[in-house]
Parts: C-alpha cells; structure tokens; sequence
C-alpha cells in the first residue's frame, strides 16, 4: 500500500511524457529537493514498461542511496552499468550522489581513468586548448612527441576538470597528442589520445568549413548526430547555446549531472576529440526558459556560480570580462574570418514596449563595437545565442525582436562606421532556417539559423524565412573561400540523415555598402 500511495504522488510531479532530456534531470531535481522516495517510484514506472534503459536504473541508485537502501542502490547501479552506462559516471557519481556504495565498486574506484573528453577547445594559428574530466584527483599532462607540452590538475572543487593550454605551435599544421594521467592510485591509466589541425594564420584566405547548432538535449537515438557531423569533416564547431539543457540555475549538482551525461556520449567524445570546439550558452543553460540575467554582476546570486560551471566544462579562449564581469562572450579568428561570439543573456534585462532594453548589456555591447571596428578580416561573423531576423518566434519578444533598438543601434553602427562582410549566425529555433535582414542604410545581412542537433521538440517553419527546415534534426554547414576571383561564404542544411537539403552562396560583393 505504501508504493501505491507513493506512485499517485509522482504521476503528478515527473509527469511520463515529458521531453526525455528533462526525464532524468528533474528526477535527480528531486532527490536534491529531499523528495527521493518520488524519483524512485517514477524510475519504477519507467522500468516497469521498459526496462532496457540504463539512465532509468542510474537515477534509481542515486534515489535508493538517498533513502539508505544500499542494497538495492548497489543492484540497480550495476543494472545500469549491464545496460550500457558508461563506468565513468558511475565512478564521478560514487564520489558523492553514490558515495555510500563506493565501497561496493573497487574496479571503478582503484585507479584514475579519463572520464570523459579529451576535447579539443579553442584553437589559434599557435596555440591549443584541450579540456579533460578525470574520475579523480589526478595531475594531466599533454605529451607530444614524447614530450609534455602543458600540464594541469583536476581536483574535486573543478568537478575534476582541467583545461592545457600548448603554445608555440605551428599554423595550419596538423598534430596530434595524447593525455596522460599521473594520480596516487595504484594503477596507471591508458592515455587518450587527440588529434587537430591549429587554424591557418591571420589573414590567410584558406577556404574552410565550419559546422554550427543549438539544441543538443541528451536524446539517445539521436546521439549519431554527431557522427553525421563528423561526416562533413569540418575544421571547427561552434556551439551556440542550449548545448546541454539545465534550466536549474540554483542547483549544482542538476548542472553537472547534464555536463556528464552529455559528455559521456561517445559520438560526441569521438567528434570533440579532433574538432576544435568554440562555445556560448543561451536560456537552458544559464538560467530557465526565456530568461533575462539582468545588470547587475552578482545579482541573481546564482550567476557567477553558473558561469563557474560552465567555465569548468567548456575550453573557450575567453569568458566575457572575466572575474570583474563575468560572461561567455570573446572573438576569435580563423584565416581571413573573425568570428565575436556573443553572449544573449547574463546581462540582458526584461524587453519593454518602448523597445528600450538591452541584451548585450553596456560592457558587451562597447567590447563588440570596438573589435569589430578593429577587424581586417573579409569575413567578420556575428554569433548570437538567438535570431537576429524580425518575426522568427512569432510575437515572442525573446529573440533580438524584443531589443529592436538595440538591434538598429548595431546596425547602423555597421553600416556608418562602412563594415563590409558581415553575416550572421544564430540558434535557439529547433530547426534550420535562412534569413536575409534588411537595414535603412547598408547592405542586408545573410543570417545562418539552426538549433535542432539532437532535440525531439521541434518548432514550424517561417514563410518569411529564405528557407526554413524542420522534418528532421539538422546542423548548419558553412563554408568560407575567402580567396581567388570570387570570395564567397556556402550555407547548406544538413539532416541527421545526412542529407543536404537546402545550399545558399552569398559572394562577398553582395556585403559592401
């Protein structure tokens, strides 16, 4: 009688329908709310139909744990591990969501292994960053050619993470290392191995691809997404927000439970592993659906925690401006584009109807105006976490829709100060779309949308949009050929599938006043 009881309470909290990226996360939500007896009976009904999943039977243990019910914790974590649950999340869980099982799992716990990456972050002409999770305490070092070119330290206060930066590396050369690990633990660890080509020098007008999207919730039959990425062989990949879904800006641990279980997934490992990586976040990461973080610096107080954790989990070159004030914007450049990665939500505050209001916020907005006044590049690209285009969201002010003054004011700065090669590349939508964005003075900007790498929810196509694709998950494709008689930037939507099913060639001619 005490299940049944139990059972009509979660029917009401973790409702069975929901999108499965959220599944997990809110029962873990629970626990940490001191309400696992609930986790347990919705994990209960989940294996009760469909036994087969090992996330179901992970978040069993962490709730049986919470409640003291070891033994069945210790038989539900091993049911998960049987079912395909990578041993590294079960080792990082055993450090705490686990930990009065830890003893019970000697073989996940004796020594230290990689957890999870490497990934290959931020790289330049001369430099690299690569970021590694280990399943403990251990000292990292990246070695090529038999010598160790970086070195850093995972602890338990960086969620036993560590980013190496490796300079003086050559342009447009490829590389490849591996990641060693030295630890107190009896065992040595096999090293992980990374392989990357640095970007071609400033300037150079070296064609190449980039793949770019949002949308990345952890959905398991759509995980070969990233293989089909990896299928287009590109030079980078641009992460544009939404890339783990969190929406718990509060809670710790609900953040680095969806870091793992998105980073735990080998095709993603295997893509990250020799594509470099650039990343922002938008409203599912930072904060919760549509959110606005505001003016201040440390208000809400959860901000600066947020960024902490994202710092820890990503490799960028730069965090907005830094510990004075925290963010997720930065520029980069590859060859003959740069590229101003720009953040959409820690200083942006409530639209107004006057169209006052500002997502950048003051010190972005400045930093974005100079940098862009100081490029030399033929191709300069605006990434925003949102779309740039009128009327993508219907009459929703969460897009650059809700700042129309604030998007003017850009504007026309670009087109005043004579700006040539600008285009656009966005997310947030869940599915693909082309825009062409008219201004009152200058040219109109090309805008390159897509946001459905692994999402189940989709949103519908816009008639206005230059083409607007939503049947399938999708990625963006863009090529840049900068050199020869006709410099020119390739957008193609590519399907899950693999299929390319929509291509626009934008010459350079057509972005001058």
């Amino acid at each position: 009688m005490r299940s049944l009881l139990v059972i009509a309470i979660i029917t009401v909290a973790l409702p069975a329908q929901q999108q499965y990226k959220k599944t997990h996360r809110d029962a873990l939500r629970q626990v940490i709310n001191g309400n696992p007896e609930k986790a347990v009976v919705a994990m209960l009904e989940r294996i009760a139909t469909k036994p087969g999943d090992p996330e179901d039977w992970f978040l069993l243990a962490i709730a049986q744990c919470k409640l003291s019910q070891t033994d069945d914790a210790e038989r539900a974590a091993s049911r998960a591990l049987k079912l395909g649950m990578p041993e590294a999340r079960i080792s990082l869980a055993l450090h705490d969501w686990l930990r009065p099982i830890r003893s019970r799992f000697p073989k996940l716990t004796n020594h230290v292994r990689t957890a999870m990456g490497p990934m290959v972050g931020a790289v330049g002409p001369n430099d690299a960053r690569v970021w590694i999770r280990t399943t403990d305490r251990a000292n990292v070092a990246l070695v090529m050619d038999d010598k160790v070119v970086a070195r850093g330290k995972t602890t338990p206060e960086s969620d036993f993470t560590a980013v190496v930066h490796v300079t003086g590396l050559e342009p447009d050369t490829h590389y490849s290392a591996r990641m060693s690990i030295t630890s107190d633990a009896p065992e040595p660890s096999p090293p992980a191995t990374i392989a990357f080509r640095t970007a071609p020098p400033t300037g150079s007008t070296r064609a190449f691809t980039l793949a770019f999207g949002g949308g990345a919730g952890f959905t398991p039959h759509f995980e070969h997404m990233w293989e089909s990425v990896g299928s287009t062989r590109p030079d980078l990949l641009l992460l544009m927000g939404d890339n783990v879904y969190i929406d718990h800006p509060k809670h710790p641990d609900v953040q680095r439970f969806c870091y793992h279980r998105r980073q735990a997934s080998a095709p993603y490992r295997r893509l990250l592993s020799h594509v470099p990586t650039f990343s922002i976040w938008d409203d599912h990461d930072f904060g919760t659906n549509d959110c606005q973080g505001g003016p201040d610096v440390d208000k809400p107080a959860w901000k600066r925690p947020v960024w902490n954790v994202f710092k820890q989990n990503w490799a960028n070159p730069g965090y907005g401006g830094g510990e004075d004030r925290p963010g997720c914007w930065y520029r980069f450049s590859w060859g003959a584009v740069d590229f101003f990665m720009l953040d959409g939500r820690t200083y942006r505050t409530k639209p107004r109807k006057d169209g006052t209001g500002t997502m950048l916020g003051p010190h972005q907005k400045a930093w974005l105006k100079k940098e862009v006044m100081a490029s030399k590049a033929a191709f300069k690209v605006l990434c925003s976490p949102v779309p740039w285009a009128a009327g993508t969201k219907g009459g929703s002010k969460d897009t650059w829709d809700g700042y129309p003054l604030e998007r003017s004011e850009l504007y026309g700065f670009l087109a005043d100060k004579g700006i040539s090669g600008v285009v656009q590349i966005s997310a947030d939508r869940h599915r693909s779309d082309a825009w062409l964005n008219t201004r009152e003075k200058g040219y109109p900007i090309y805008e390159f949308n897509s946001s459905r790498l692994t999402n189940i929810h989709t949103h519908p196509t816009m008639k206005k949009a230059l083409f607007s694709y939503n049947k399938t998950p999708s990625f963006g494709l863009v090529r840049f050929e900068p050199g020869g008689n006709n410099p020119r930037v390739i957008y193609e939507i590519v399907t899950i599938d693999r299929e390319r099913v929509y291509r626009l060639e934008v010459p350079i001619a057509k972005l001058r006043n």
